[in-house]
């Protein structure tokens, strides 16, 4: 797990300085090493730069920040074949390495290093952009070719590990987390608008847009190549989670795929651990996990007290840790959504609103103390068809033929009288329902098209309209997921979209912001494909989800199957917002003036939050999101408006 960073360019420039900024604002992602290698193409020359080098122009730079888990000794990186006429850097991990490391050796391929990231250049010497396919693990890396002079770009199937890229007019820039661009001298950090409007609909950017124009994320199982001439960037998809229902589930052949995921994330040179929630995600893989190992696994559990408020899963926790008999220990959490929410603004390097960010960085930052590594239930929801809403499809559809006119009437209603609490939140839940197809546009607590109509800056709401923001997102890719049953559609939708583009990207960067590698053996790829081709009926029945998750556990130790739902590790938002939040959250609103009212009407935002105040409408996650972007703009305004410098004497230089 490290953070990779890098400039390709139309023409040999000296661009050392800005590597260097780049790479060491990624230090949190990789403290134990750090490198930058350059080079310019046919003729040879280049290699890991030392301060002597760094005066000279090169086309292409490659850098790189280590968090040493495999091979601690070797493995440096940026990392060449034999001859170096091939380099990479490399984030994430390779979970088949050795066995594409003995069919390399195979072929006549020399390896020098004993980690996964040496195979990686042999197999595009073997296979060039179809090397992706050969691998099973999480992975964002850049391999320059100096021969060919090409760079190739490529990120995992599900996107746990992130890569994002700016095109600029005379080169490209990548890197592990956006905020590195704002270290660029060529970086213009223009706000992309049809970006802002799928945020405030979603709580996140979805792939390939960020919140900045020419600058892109690539999406989770793609490739980018760029080559010579720099006029083109050819993106392509080499994998997609396809639904069907191919075969009946087996409960053998279940358990052995998911022990193998379980066994392949456990490949560590040091000691590792389980986020352990009172879910059956998690407490699959530590029941998983403890039966593979031959140490007691660690066990971590968000704990709450009655101040805070927290949904309290640490009891079911703490009773799952005794069985499996893991080393546990309960992280006791804060209430410091504010301050933490702005320190992880930097890192996000974007509008995030997906709030539940603090407490997976306080348990990672826990967890960090003891082990380098942790194993997460990520992807259980998305796979095993665990999201209530699932359920609640055929609701919204009947809906969503009454007239809009006619639901925004009746929401409009509702708002002004006298109701209880649930009552005011059927205004969500009636505005925003709709065709299925578009339904994932309108999501209940954001700003469906009920409060873009009352919210929008009237030029906003015309350059989204003009940019196709009305018929684009989630409709486009309703229609492209799924060949099997109609009720497959939105977790194939979720797997592509929503856990790329917001669950993992809040896992990643929480837990890479206190240098802990995160791994997810629920999104393993065999075992997804098992999963997706399974009936409906054999992942979700009479309400009961997760149906294949549950039986393992049943199976396994009977006395901790359970069929409650989980909660998660959940914070009372609105709650805060009129209490400890409040003159936090105000201040980020109304003391200064800024981005959010080039989007969204000042007098919009007084009105929702008068109404939060009063406890009239839950307006917290319209307000979060609002706060969410001042956050951002003020780290980003941080880095981008002081001196951006680097000494020469950096330790990155060998």
């Amino acid at each position: 797990m490290c953070g990779i960073a890098g400039i390709y360019g139309s023409s040999p420039a000296n661009r050392a300085t800005e590597v260097l900024r780049m790479v060491e604002s990624l230090e949190h992602r990789g403290p134990d090493d750090a490198g930058v290698a350059a080079f310019n193409p046919g003729s040879g020359s280049g290699g890991v730069l030392s301060r002597a080098q760094c005066e000279q122009p090169y086309k292409a730079y490659l850098g790189h920040r280590r968090l040493s888990i495999i091979d601690l000794q070797g493995s440096r990186q940026p990392l060449s074949n034999e001859d170096g006429t091939v380099w990479v850097t490399f984030n994430g991990e390779i979970y088949n390495y050795k066995e594409l490391a003995n069919f390399l050796t195979g072929k006549g391929h020399v390896l020098r290093n004993h980690g996964d990231t040496e195979v990686l250049v042999h197999l595009w010497e073997e296979f060039a952009e179809d090397m992706v396919h050969k691998l099973n693990g999480m992975f964002a890396f850049a391999i320059y070719d100096v021969k060919r002079d090409t760079l190739f770009l490529a990120r995992d199937r599900f996107g746990e590990k992130p890569l994002y890229y700016y095109v600029g007019e005379d080169c490209l820039a990548f890197a592990s987390e956006l905020h590195a661009f704002w270290h660029l001298s060529s970086f213009s950090p223009i706000v992309d608008d049809l970006a802002m409007g799928e945020y405030l609909r979603h709580g996140y950017v979805p792939s390939p847009l960020t919140i900045y124009k020419n600058c892109y994320s690539l999406p989770a199982g793609h490739t980018a190549r760029v080559s010579k001439t720099f006029d083109s960037i050819e993106v392509s998809r080499y994998w997609h989670p396809q639904m069907g229902a191919q075969r009946s589930f087996d409960s053998e052949e279940f358990s052995d795929l998911l022990n193998n995921a379980v066994k392949s994330r456990l490949i560590a040179d040091v000691e590792s651990g389980v986020f352990l929630s009172g879910g059956v995600d998690s407490t699959t893989v530590a029941l998983s996990a403890a039966s593979l190992s031959r140490e007691p696994v660690r066990t971590y559990t968000i704990s709450n007290n009655a101040y805070i408020g927290l949904e309290d899963e640490s009891l079911i926790a703490s009773n799952t840790s005794k069985v499996i008999g893991s080393r546990h220990r309960d992280i006791q959490v804060d209430a410091r959504l504010g301050e933490l929410s702005e320190k992880l603004a930097r890192h996000y390097g974007q509008p995030f609103a997906d709030y539940s960010f603090v407490p997976t960085y306080l348990v990672a930052k826990a967890a960090r103390e003891d082990v380098k590594v942790a194993l997460s239930g990520d992807g259980g929801d998305e796979v095993f068809f665990g999201y209530n809403r699932y359920g609640l499809e055929r609701y919204y559809a009947a809906l969503g033929t009454v007239p809009y006119g006619i639901r925004c009437a009746i929401a409009n209603l509702v708002k002004t009288l006298p109701c209880g609490a649930n009552l005011k939140r059927g205004i969500d839940f009636v505005a925003s329902a709709g065709r299925l197809e578009t339904k994932g546009n309108n999501r209940s607590h954001m700003f469906h098209e009920f409060w873009q109509n009352k919210a929008f800056m009237p030029g906003f709401s015309e350059r989204l309209s003009k940019g196709g923001f009305h018929s684009e997102s989630i409709h486009h890719r309703y229609h492209e997921a799924c060949t099997g049953p109609r009720d497959s559609r939105w977790p194939e939708i979720d797997q592509c979209m929503y856990l790329p583009d917001d669950i993992l990207t809040k896992v990643d960067i929480a837990s890479m912001a206190s240098s802990l590698e995160c791994r997810a053996p629920l999104l393993d790829h065999r075992l997804v494909e098992y999963v997706n081709g399974l009936q409906v009926s054999d992942k979700v029945k009479d309400g009961t989800t997760k149906l294949p998750l549950r039986n393992y556990v049943r199976e396994k130790a009977p006395e901790l199957y359970f069929s409650k739902q989980k909660t998660g590790f959940s914070i009372p938002l609105a709650k805060w917002l009129r209490g400890e939040l409040r003159e936090w959250a105000y201040s980020k609103l109304f003391d200064d003036s800024g981005l959010v009212e080039r989007f969204i009407r000042r007098e919009f935002i007084q009105q929702i939050w008068k109404e939060h105040q009063s406890g009239q409408v839950d307006h917290a996650m319209r307000i979060w999101l609002l706060v969410s972007i001042r956050n951002w703009e003020y780290q980003m305004n941080l880095v981008t408006s002081r001196e951006r410098f680097v000494t020469l004497d950096s330790s990155v230089f060998v």
